[in-house]
């Protein structure tokens, strides 16, 4: 039989493996034994401490879970605020061999100035984490990330940052979100809060605070000697902040912003019934946006000379020229100082003993002759109710400006900041003027002229009021949050004691609505205003300022519709305008009732 040719190459094979080799081999496997027995005992014997150490720094960080905020939406379901994902770089300051080295690193990669960086780490030392940077980009991100071996103690976190869809729409109302500042640390009402947290700063999101922000959670990290996240364990869930319902209609509000254009103002649309803020835009505004990114400080000094973190409609007092006249006219019937049929002489101008000008109408040289009381407010005669204040006991008229009014007090809305007018008094006038208070102050706070300022939400509300024969209503901008409380659940409508309140016949205000209903009907000061679908009762404003280089001029106009079942207020006030006559502002609202028609018909929505 014919041998395999295999079989005389083993054969060679085992011949050629020399016993020295095979004893070499067993030699270089049991020193690589005696080796690895060496090192463990080494380890065990010279070096626990120093393993020991890295191993308890492995298990040595705590960090808070940022808790996402609640969404804010319009009353229609339309997104207004909410948070989005981002990353943010903090400091584990205990962690960190050397904070100069450090930071000097930090302004290689990704730009971040030392002069900032060591005062903020230096300063919350004590803290677990200390917030860098806020909303990383990708490119800083990933620098941080390819140099973590180098930057001991520094760490990214994901977290969020604040969205605004609309951009400038409703940023007053709105407001914005920031972190959260040394004073407010000190705030007993936010003791929940601790720093690196983000909280609203103005607006709604500051309002109402407690139900946006949720609760953070927390995570025990197990992190090896290269910086890198091994192991994660949470410890506590992050929970929601609720979200938030408002009364505001989005529509509207851009409607509103493009019929005010670049003139600087305030446009308010409120229910009557419900005291809802369906519409409530202040011109100028700002991008509430830039509070989550980088702050350009030109364009931070630019909103700063504009004025355009204030809010005109809550924040802004300004004397309310004839606007003023129907509540001057509800007294005056009230108090029986006047009759609605009784007739009072206009002759373009009034004389005033130990006065040396004249008091004129806005007709003078012309003049309104004998008029009543409901066409004095149909064509809004000066003359007519200067006489008519002149008839009052001043003290007792401040007084029912204020209680039944509202005047120089606040309306309640729920926003951060409101003032509360001003309205004064002989008393004060003495006492901080030195002056005593003449017969003519009662007859200018007859035209809303004089020691009398308000602000526009106080004048909605007071035009709402008088529509419902009385009924006071807040005006706010909650309609609900994901747990069903509404506004009037967190602040129940107060209980009123106002006495006048009994004491104004519904056919008083009947006649002061008749009024208001002929400015829309020649020769009415708003006919402009007026919509044959539509019946609106109406009141223009012309208040004179003198400002520091001219004379300059606050123009109002006030709607109530429909006439017949009133169930909406309008407001349109532009500051320091170049219009002659409040008049002008007819064709602005007239386009904003129409655009509300159109959207809403006959239906309360």
């Amino acid at each position: 039989m014919k041998k395999m040719p295999g079989y005389s190459f083993q054969k060679n094979l085992d011949k050629d493996i020399h016993p020295i080799k095979i004893i070499l081999f067993f030699a270089f496997v049991l020193l690589g034994f005696i080796f690895i027995l060496f090192r463990i005992f080494q380890i065990q014997a010279f070096q626990q401490e120093k393993f020991s150490n890295l191993a308890i720094n492995n298990y040595s960080r705590t960090v808070t879970q940022e808790c996402p905020r609640g969404t804010i939406y319009d009353r229609n379901g339309n997104v207004l605020a909410k948070d989005v994902p981002t990353y943010h770089l903090y400091a584990s300051p205990q962690e960190i061999p050397n904070i100069e080295y450090l930071a000097s690193l930090l302004e290689t990669f990704i730009g971040l100035s030392t002069e900032k960086t060591i005062p903020t780490i230096e300063e919350l030392y004590s803290y677990s984490e200390v917030l860098l940077k806020e909303n990383l980009t990708y490119e800083e991100k990933t620098r941080i990330e390819e140099n973590k071996y180098k930057l001991k103690g520094i760490f990214i976190k994901e977290g969020f940052k604040r969205f605004y869809p609309y951009n400038a729409s409703l940023c007053h109302i709105l407001g914005y979100t920031g972190m959260i500042s040394k004073e407010d640390l000190q705030n007993p009402k936010l003791v929940r809060f601790k720093p690196n947290e983000r909280i609203g700063q103005t607006g709604i999101e500051r309002y109402y605070e407690d139900f946006l922000h949720g609760f953070p959670g927390i995570t025990k990290q197990t992190i090896n000697v290269f910086g890198s996240v091994q192991k994660e364990d949470i410890e506590k869930e992050v929970v929601k902040g609720e979200d938030v319902y408002l009364t505001i209609d989005i529509k509207l509000q851009k409607k509103a912003e493009e019929i005010i254009s670049d003139h600087r103002g305030c446009l308010i649309l409120m229910d009557i019934p419900t005291g809802e803020i369906l519409t409530c835009v202040s011109n100028p505004g700002f991008d509430p946006n830039y509070f989550s990114g980088p702050r350009p400080v030109e364009k931070w000094n630019q909103w700063i000379e504009n004025r355009s973190f204030f809010n005109i409609a809550s924040m802004g007092q300004y004397p309310p020229g004839s606007t003023l006249k129907p509540l001057i006219a509800l007294y005056g019937l009230t108090e029986n100082v006047i009759t609605p049929t009784e007739n009072l002489l206009c002759e373009g101008s009034l004389n005033i003993p130990g006065q040396k000008d004249k008091y004129q109408c806005w007709v003078y040289p012309s003049s309104h002759g004998y008029i009543s009381l409901s066409k004095a407010l149909q064509v809004s005669c000066d003359v007519y109710f200067y006489k008519l204040a002149d008839r009052f006991n001043i003290d007792h008229f401040v007084d029912f400006a204020v209680q039944y009014g509202g005047l120089s007090k606040k309306t309640g809305i729920d926003l951060t900041y409101e003032e509360s007018g001003f309205l004064g008094t002989p008393e004060w006038k003495t006492k901080f003027k030195g002056i005593p208070w003449y017969r003519g102050d009662t007859m200018n706070l007859g035209i809303g002229q004089g020691f009398v300022s308000v602000t526009p939400l106080q004048m909605t509300k007071l035009y709402a009021k008088m529509a419902s024969y009385g009924k006071d209503v807040t005006p706010h901008l909650l309609k609900q949050t994901s747990s069903q409380k509404g506004f009037f659940d967190l602040h129940p409508p107060p209980v009123s004691n106002n006495s006048y309140q009994a004491q104004i016949s519904p056919n008083y205000y009947n006649i002061v609505l008749e009024g208001l209903y002929k400015t829309t009907v020649y020769p009415g000061t708003a006919i402009g205003l007026r919509i044959p679908s539509m019946n609106i009762a109406a009141k223009t404003g012309t208040a004179l300022v003198e400002g520091q280089r001219e004379t300059q001029q606050h123009v109002w106009m006030g709607a109530i519709f429909p006439y017949e079942n009133p169930n909406r207020v309008a407001f349109l006030m532009f500051e320091n305008s170049s219009f002659e006559f409040a008049s002008e502002l007819a064709p602005f609202l007239k386009d904003f009732i129409l655009y509300y028609d159109e959207l809403y018909t006959t239906e309360v929505k």
